[in-house]
């Protein structure tokens, strides 16, 4: 019941260099920004009550924890894991952190699909890999499983297309099937691709 509820009488308001400091009757104070100062009312406010305090304190955080992923992000799109292990690694871990990711999440800060399609993009022409290897190496790169079979399936790559594209790039005029097949294999490629790509009839361990 709402008369139930104890308030916590405010007796000053300071204002600092960045957002303000409320300070409770009982000795307690908090920081908050300028943003939950000023949306929030708090400058009309004259008591808390607990759980609003406990809100507030929260919220900053959230913003806070906003604003080092949009520092983060201004080199360029992340994947989610990654600004969570950065948030966690500063202390915004956790419910602040997920709430942080999921409001930039909805306002198109973050984009693992985008991520994931652009950095795959960049892999297929500068080291080109067999559908399984890429899988492994956008794992390795943040991503999950989902995203990272999403993005393969929608890239459309043929793996024997791939590797008879490195073939032809890598190694031109070269004829050592044994050099050929063992760098396809570094790459991820099966054996029976491999040895197709490099018309060997059987193919030795390598």
């Amino acid at each position: 019941m709402d008369w139930m509820v104890q308030k916590m009488k405010i007796n000053r308001k300071s204002e600092l260099n960045k957002g303000f400091l409320l300070c409770f009757e009982d000795g307690s104070e908090i920081k908050v920004s300028e943003e939950l100062y000023f949306t929030k009312y708090l400058y009309e406010k004259e008591e808390l009550s607990k759980e609003e305090i406990e809100q507030l304190i929260f919220q900053d955080k959230v913003i806070e924890a906003e604003i080092m992923c949009r520092r983060k992000l201004a080199t360029g799109l992340k994947p989610k894991s990654r600004l969570l292990a950065f948030l966690d690694e500063n202390g915004l871990g956790g419910d602040i952190g997920e709430a942080a990711l999921l409001k930039l999440e909805k306002e198109n800060y973050i984009d693992d699909l985008k991520y994931a399609n652009k950095i795959t993009i960049r892999k297929m022409i500068t080291s080109p890999l067999s559908k399984y290897a890429l899988e492994q190496w956008l794992l390795v790169n943040g991503l999950s499983m989902e995203t990272a079979r999403t993005v393969i399936e929608k890239s459309n790559i043929d793996d024997r297309e791939t590797a008879r594209k490195i073939v032809e790039q890598k190694f031109k005029a070269k004829k050592n099937p044994m050099k050929i097949a063992a760098f396809l294999a570094s790459r991820g490629f099966d054996k029976d691709i491999i040895a197709e790509v490099t018309n060997m009839e059987e193919l030795w361990n390598i």
